[in-house]
């Protein structure tokens, strides 16, 4: 069973009601309709609070509510009774963690208490066990379900523990049998008492090699679905597979030690030392490029002449390098991501699984990533190296905003790789093997996330970092999506995102892409959140009209552009190819001539 989130309303009009949640969610509580928990009581404000759930982590944060929210019978937050709603939801207010069995008041009269449970394990080995109604990872529903197995105690067992616990209990019978023949035998005499015996002995035996094949069957299935993971992991991780033996020979010092996990090539001081640290994943990253071209392993002279350059930048999951080959001279960004709780190979095995959708994307506008792993736990995503940089620092060098023709060159090639990344075919890793499947939301799109080849005036743009947030947070490596953070840019999510993350659809994409655009030619963001809470805005305000922020905006493009930021009753355009062909129709002819070769 995994980890999950249950909030019972224990006061109020719902009294009794229950709500469960098992991924993330950001969810909207009060009055107003389109909250994710409507509570209909006076006494609960219209948007009175938001709760940021990542099982078992609750955290919730008041919107300036009149009659106050309270925590286990404590005031977080409430306004003044002469502070209007509006003047209040400007305000920024603290955020509470939540544990198990805590109450939240809402108001006078409503109350909701906290329950976490957590992801139910194997009482033998201590691996994750799946209900029979559960399968891993929110994969989708294979055609045979999964069984529920429980030891003489009634504690939840895994399949493999359970096979071995009738292995032996058929032993000790068969035991049994053997030892009242025998004792039967020497008690009883004559031919024919005899003769008796021996048809039982030899049925005692044909039973025996019954139950030794079901064993040898059982372990034939067993040994075949490891080697079956070995040669996964042995595609995915070579390095790591190499040696399996106890100790391994420190890649940073080289002194012999104990590894905690399979993907540990450093002892535990080294582990702390950045370049070091730096320097193994390099062995790992760089080694999967050269090795189907020049058949070298991770261990020679040419691996050896890998550096690092420089930092690139930080952000709030790790930070970038500027890795060389010195050989070749060729460049390549290393993005190292460090979890902010332990990673245990269950949140590894998730997040590369995610991660590795990057690897299978190949279009002229999407980065091209070459490696993703971990390391003495770290993760690392091994990429092409845009030497133009981020379109962020890009506005930043232009003044804040850049040209009309500038940003509409950025965003066509922006379009079509999101175009091509919503619609390829991709191979996706399930619980019960690999299936095939359609599209990758990329659930960040923001100028940050758009990287140019060069510096030149007209470049050919990249988008990043498909689902590598999305990825870090479903693995649980990441507790909770803060505003401000690398893994979560409100501004530039539609409030469709906001309310139901996890089902996030291509379009979220395209409205990212509005934002966008809107930002990059005007240096404004759509939704004028300056002095208010961010998350509330975001949800509830209206972008402002682009021709308002600049009205040197050609009117049939601004029309385009207000028109794509539609969210209510849905966005206004669905699809990125569709935006695109919009904004081209939509541009003077002189633009459209400058900007032929991405039309």
């Amino acid at each position: 069973m995994p980890s999950k989130v249950i909030l019972k309303v224990t006061k109020g009009a719902l009294a009794g009601k229950e709500f469960t949640y098992f991924g993330k969610e950001q969810l909207f509580v009060g009055r107003q309709e389109d909250c994710a928990i409507v509570l209909p009581d006076k006494s609960v404000s219209r948007y009175h609070c938001m709760m940021e759930i990542t099982p078992p982590y609750v955290t919730v944060r008041d919107f300036g509510s009149l009659n106050g929210t309270f925590l286990n019978g404590e005031k977080i937050g409430q306004r003044e009774r002469s502070v209007s709603a509006e003047d209040a939801q400007k305000e920024r207010y603290e955020e509470f963690d939540l544990q198990d069995g805590n109450t939240l008041g809402l108001g006078k009269h409503c109350e909701l208490t906290l329950h976490t449970v957590l992801a139910q394990c194997c009482a033998d080995c201590g691996e994750e066990v799946l209900e029979a109604n559960e399968v891993g990872n929110g994969a989708t529903t294979p055609d045979e379900m999964p069984k529920a197995f429980v030891n003489e105690k009634g504690e939840p067992i895994c399949e493999a523990c359970y096979l071995k616990r009738e292995a032996e209990k058929r032993e000790e019978i068969l035991d049994v049998l053997k030892k009242a023949c025998i004792k039967k035998e020497k008690a009883e005499t004559g031919r024919m008492e005899k003769s008796r015996l021996e048809r039982e002995r030899l049925q005692v035996e044909k039973e025996r090699k019954e139950a030794q094949q079901c064993r040898a069957e059982a372990k034939q299935q067993r040994c075949a679905a490891e080697e079956k993971a070995r040669c996964e992991a042995q595609r995915k991780r070579p390095e790591e597979m190499k040696n399996q033996q106890a100790d391994k020979k420190c890649k940073g010092c080289g002194r012999q030690f104990t590894p905690k996990t399979p993907d540990n090539n450093l002892c535990p001081q080294c582990a702390e030392d950045r370049d070091k640290l730096l320097r193994a994943m390099l062995l790992q990253a760089l080694g999967a490029i050269l090795e189907p071209m020049q058949k070298r392993s991770v261990d020679s002279p040419t691996m050896q002449r890998f550096r690092k350059v420089k930092r690139l930048g930080a952000g709030g999951m790790g930070e970038v390098w500027l890795v060389q080959e010195e050989e070749t001279g060729k460049n390549y960004a290393l993005k190292t991501m460090l979890p902010q709780v332990a990673a245990d190979e269950h949140a590894k095995k998730s997040f590369l699984r995610e991660a590795h959708l990057g690897e299978t994307l190949t279009h002229k506008n999407v980065i091209r990533v070459y490696k993703t792993g971990c390391e003495s736990g770290a993760f690392f995503i091994l990429m092409e190296l845009c030497e133009g940089g981020s379109v962020d620092k890009y506005m930043e060098r232009c003044g804040g905003k850049l040209p009309l023709d500038v940003a509409t060159y950025i965003m066509l090639q922006a379009l079509d790789g999101l175009e091509y990344a919503h619609h390829a075919n991709i191979n996706v890793e399930c619980e019960d093997g690999i299936r095939q499947a359609t599209g990758v939301v990329h659930r960040d799109f923001k100028p940050g996330n758009i990287f140019l080849a060069d510096s030149s005036k007209y470049p050919v743009a990249k988008v990043a970092d498909f689902g590598f947030a999305k990825a870090f947070e479903t693995a649980g490596l990441s507790k909770h999506t803060r505003t401000g953070t690398a893994a979560a840019t409100p501004v530039f999510q539609p409030r469709q995102q906001i309310a139901n993350y996890k089902y996030a659809k291509p379009e979220v994409d395209v409205w990212a892409a509005a934002a966008s655009y809107y930002n990059m030619l005007t240096g404004y963001l759509p939704k004028d959140v300056r002095g208010k809470d961010v998350w509330i805005e975001m949800y509830t305000g209206m972008p402002v009209p682009i021709r308002r922020r600049d009205p040197k905006i050609p009117e049939k493009l601004a029309a385009v552009i207000d028109h794509a930021l539609v969210e209510i009753p849905e966005i206004g355009v669905k699809s990125a190819g569709e935006f695109k062909s919009q904004i081209v129709k939509a541009l003077p002819l002189h633009i459209r001539h400058t900007l032929r070769g991405v039309l």
